[in-house]
């Protein structure tokens, strides 16, 4: 990476930060004030997507148990049910 591009990376890292803070309103205006177009792009797209609800949703979703993966758990047979295998 290159110098140019580090201390954009850094800029549109630091701005995201203040700017995730803000309420929506704020936040667009204070982002018209960043001369660079990239890093208003940029910024922009990351503050869209960290709105999304389903945002980072895998993450925190907690892991299914073995048996809930396991399609007979549950199953009948005959008279029984399978509880766990």
């Amino acid at each position: 990476m290159v110098a140019h591009e580090r201390e954009r990376w850094e800029r549109t890292r630091t701005l995201f930060g203040l700017l995730i803070e803000r309420r929506p309103a704020e936040r667009m205006a204070l982002l018209a004030d960043e001369p660079d177009e990239h890093i208003r792009r940029d910024v922009a797209s990351l503050l869209e997507a960290s709105a999304d609800d389903t945002f980072l949703s895998e993450v925190n979703r907690p892991p299914l148990s073995l048996d809930a993966m396991d399609p007979l758990v549950g199953a009948s047979i005959g008279g029984y049910t399978l509880v766990r295998r």
